[in-house]
């Protein structure tokens, strides 16, 4: 019985691999076959798997060199961006933790800017309640 699979040589996915970053849809593009064929193939075959995943690292690292020449420029909405995912730990990030006792009233107000994917907001913090205010 004749297979209707189109043959694809080793050299042929490793070439579209590279061109393609190790993005699915990309190498389904170059060697012309679905993307559901290329998840397929990367489990039944660990080389294309690993090739894909090399390609990824590869991307990876010249992001984050990317991200480096920004920060190194002292571009703030690049900084900010990294700081809220990569330093958390040190008390950057999105949301605050106010702990204190204290016996007069307070209030507290923080603009906390966004990404620029989320509506801006103003939180306010006063006695233990918390309300959220759109700012236009």
């Amino acid at each position: 019985m004749a297979s209707n699979k189109r043959l694809i040589t080793k050299e042929q996915w490793l070439a579209a691999i590279e061109k393609s970053g190790g993005v699915t849809e990309e190498i389904a593009r170059i060697l012309k076959i679905h993307r559901q064929t290329v998840w397929r193939r990367s489990k039944e075959e660990p080389w294309i798997a690993e090739a894909i995943a090399d390609q990824n690292r590869v991307c990876i690292d010249l992001a984050l060199v990317g991200i480096r020449s920004h920060i190194e420029k002292k571009n703030a909405k690049v900084c900010m961006w990294y700081l809220d995912r990569k330093a958390k730990d040190l008390g950057f990030g999105k949301s605050l933790d106010l702990n204190a006792n204290v016996n007069m009233q307070a209030k507290i107000v923080v603009y906390m800017p966004d990404d620029g994917r989320e509506a801006k907001q103003q939180e306010v913090i006063s006695d233990a309640s918390t309300e959220s205010i759109a700012s236009g």
